[in-house]
């Protein structure tokens, strides 16, 4: 949980957001703060509904990649991260346990958390582009 803090014309001044963003939103939000479009390139959707109160969040998971070592994805209350490289995975209850000191993945009364986060990961995988093959490895 990283704070990102804006400010600017049209956000009110003390508005707080919990939402799960992400940091290339950046650049959509300041081209439609700006007036201008943005390219349709971008992948990543403005913040301005959630800087005006207009929505409340942007997105259901967040999906984060580091080289070939590690994919996690994250809802408001579990995240998921896999070591392909290893066969590793972990799964945190971010509500219960902010710290992520008490991995679940191995809970069986956990097992279809982790069935549905694998799945939602693959399906940012697949919508990012992502090529890692978790069976080749």
């Amino acid at each position: 949980r990283v704070p990102l803090i804006l400010c600017g014309p049209g956000i009110e001044a003390g508005r707080k957001n919990d939402a799960m963003v992400y940091l290339p939103s950046l650049f959509a939000t300041t081209c439609e703060m700006a007036g201008i479009d943005t390219p349709e390139t971008v992948q990543f959707p403005s913040l301005v509904p959630l800087l005006t109160g207009e929505k409340s969040k942007l997105h259901d998971s967040i999906y984060c990649a580091y080289r070939h070592f590690q994919r996690m994805v994250r809802t408001e209350r579990y995240k998921l991260i896999r070591y392909p490289h290893v066969g590793e995975v972990q799964l945190f209850d971010l509500q219960d346990d902010p710290w992520e000191m008490n991995d679940l993945a191995e809970d069986p009364q956990y097992a279809r958390t982790v069935k549905t986060l694998d799945a939602e990961l693959h399906r940012w995988m697949h919508i990012t582009g992502d090529e890692l093959d978790f069976a080749s490895l």
